[in-house]
Order: C-alpha cells, then structure tokens, then sequence
C-alpha cells in the first residue's frame, strides 16, 4: 500500500479534523463572533491589540491564554445578545492575561528591561534578550499595562480603524 493511501486511509474523517474550540480556531470564532454582534468593525483593532500577547500563552497558564479569553468573552456576548462598543475595550480591559508581566533582567549590571505590550508585541521582546540577562515572568495584583491605558488604546484603534473623529 502507498503512503499516500495509508496516511489517507488513517487521517479523521473530515467532521472530526477539527475542534471549533482548540487555539487554532480561535482566531476564527472572534471574527465570526464579531460578525454576528454586528461588530465586524472591531476585528482588526482587537486583533491587532491581541496580537501583541501572541507567544505569551507559552508562558502563563492555559486558564490564561489570551486568544481563548477573547473568544469566551464573545462568546457570552453573543448568550447576551447585542453588546455596546465601550463595553468591550471595558472587559478587554480587565482580562486576566493582563495581570502577567515580564522583564529581561540583568542583576549584575543592575539592568532592568519591562515589557511593555502596547508599544512591543511579545514576540518582539522575547526575542531581544542580551547576554547576561534573565527573563522572567509575574503575576501582578493590577492589570498591565492599566486598564484605563488599555481601554484608551483599544478605543482609539477602533476609532482610527473606522475613520471616526
């Protein structure tokens, strides 16, 4: 038998391929979540936000994961039914991936670098570490960066975004 039929032969039948609720899907549920609140105009601001914590859910607790909350707050939403536009950079606000912090830290020289998500995507700032320093992750009591920054951040994109004054 070729490998090509055997891989076929062995793969999950196409209803079964997929979780609608593993990571990899998320993305996909808060645009459509999005679509169907008639939000659709926050899909870029939001994931555009979101995607400075991309590669921090490696690092925190899967309760944590910050795709995940997105899409399970969408998700009430829409068990809600409609839901107001501040209310959203609101909870956004105040997710619990936002209690997560980190620095690259350098005792002998004294030396600390914080990260700071709405001016550096994770990615960015995990990769910039320099010889001599630490990475280290906390969990801080407040979100960060505060929750009055974020929801103004989070606003202001969907202002721009949408061509609004």
């Amino acid at each position: 038998m070729s490998t090509l039929r055997q891989l076929r032969d062995s793969a999950p039948s196409p209803d079964q391929a997929r979780d609608l609720m593993d990571r990899a899907h998320a993305v996909y549920a808060i645009t459509r979540s999005l679509d169907a609140l008639r939000l659709g105009n926050w899909t870029h601001p939001l994931l555009s936000w979101l995607g400075n914590y991309d590669g921090l859910e490696g690092h925190i607790p899967l309760e944590d994961d910050p795709v995940i909350n997105v899409r399970d707050l969408l998700a009430r939403y829409l068990t809600q039914g409609r839901v107001e536009i501040g209310l959203i950079a609101v909870d956004l606000s105040t997710m619990r991936f936002l209690h997560h912090r980190a620095a690259w830290i350098n005792e002998r020289k004294n030396h600390r670098r914080n990260w700071m998500p709405l001016q550096q995507p994770w990615l960015d700032f995990v990769t910039h570490g320099e010889v001599g320093e630490d990475l280290r992750l906390w969990q801080s009591e407040k979100p960060w960066p505060p929750s009055e920054q974020v929801r103004h951040h989070l606003l202001a994109g969907y202002v721009r975004q949408n061509g609004l004054r």
